[in-house]
C-alpha cells in the first residue's frame, strides 16, 4: 500500500509541473489571431487635415497685360474726309499693367463678388490715308466689376462683367502733317469714354495667402459726344475705343 501512495503522488507531482510549464509557455506566446485576447498595439497617427481653402475676403492685386487695342473717329458730316459718316479705325498690339482690389463671399462652391482695377495702357497709333490724318490713343482705363463663378478646392473659375472709363484721344485732319487745330477740317478729342467690360478668368491659389490668375477682358466703349472741327460749330466728329486683353496678375488674399 506505501509503494502505491507513493506512486501516485509522483504522478499528481508529474501532472502539476507539466501543467505549470504549460501555462507559462503560454502566457510568453504571441496571441494568435481570433483568440479570447489580443495584442496590444500602438495606435497609428493620422497625418493632420489641411485647412479648407476659402476665397471669402478682401484681396489686392496687380496684373500685367497685352492685346489688340483700338481708336475709332466718325466723320459725320465728311469735312475732314470728305465722305459724311465714314469711321476711321485704326488698330495695333499693346500691353497694360495695373492694380486691382475686391472682395469675394463663398457659399459653398459659389463665389461672387466685386473688383475695381487701374489699368496704364501705352496704345497710340497714327496713320497716313489719302493725304488724311488720324491719330487714335489710349492712356488707362479704370473698371469696375461683379463676378461670379465656382471654387473647386484650391481653383476658381469664373466670368466677370461691368462698366469702365478709358482716357482716349483722337484726331481726324485733312492735313496729313498735324492734328492741331488750324482750321475747320480738322476735328481732335481729349477726354473719357465710357462703356461695358467682360471676361472670363481662372485663378488658381498657390498657399494660404497667395493666387495667380490669367484672365481675358474686352472693353467696347461707345461714341464720346459730338465734337466740333476747331471753331466751327456746324462739322461734326465723334470718337470711340475698344480693347481685347490677356492679363496675368497676383493677389494677396487677407
Amino acid at each position: 500500500r506505501a509503494k502505491s501512495v507513493n506512486k501516485r503522488i509522483k504522478v499528481m507531482r508529474n501532472t502539476i509541473a507539466i501543467a505549470i510549464i504549460l501555462g507559462t509557455t503560454a502566457m510568453s506566446a504571441p496571441v494568435a489571431a481570433g483568440g479570447l485576447a489580443q495584442a496590444t498595439t500602438e495606435p497609428e497617427m493620422m497625418p493632420p487635415m489641411a485647412a479648407p481653402v476659402t476665397w471669402s475676403g478682401a484681396y489686392v492685386g496687380g496684373f500685367l497685360g497685352a492685346g489688340n487695342y483700338a481708336g475709332s473717329g466718325q466723320d459725320l458730316d465728311g469735312d475732314a474726309t470728305d465722305q459724311d459718316g465714314l469711321i476711321l479705325r485704326m488698330n495695333d498690339f499693346s500691353g497694360e499693367a495695373g492694380v486691382l482690389l475686391g472682395y469675394n463671399l463663398q457659399r459653398g462652391n459659389l463665389v461672387y463678388g466685386a473688383e475695381i482695377d487701374f489699368a496704364a495702357m501705352n496704345f497710340s497709333d497714327e496713320e497716313i490715308l489719302d493725304d488724311q490724318r488720324q491719330e487714335a490713343a489710349t492712356d488707362s482705363m479704370i473698371s469696375l466689376r461683379g463676378r461670379i463663378g465656382l471654387a473647386v478646392n484650391d481653383t476658381f473659375i469664373f466670368g466677370t462683367a461691368g462698366v469702365a472709363r478709358a482716357s482716349v484721344t483722337g484726331c481726324i485732319s485733312d492735313d496729313s502733317d498735324s492734328c492741331e487745330p488750324v482750321d475747320v477740317e480738322i476735328a481732335t478729342f481729349d477726354g473719357d469714354i465710357n462703356g461695358i467690360v467682360f471676361g472670363a478668368c481662372v485663378e488658381h491659389m498657390v498657399t494660404d495667402k497667395l493666387s495667380v490668375r490669367v484672365e481675358y477682358l474686352q472693353f467696347e466703349g461707345g461714341w464720346s459726344d459730338k465734337v466740333t472741327y476747331d471753331e466751327s460749330e456746324e462739322e461734326r466728329a465723334q470718337f470711340s475705343a475698344d480693347s481685347k486683353a490677356v492679363r496675368v496678375g497676383i493677389s494677396y488674399n487677407f
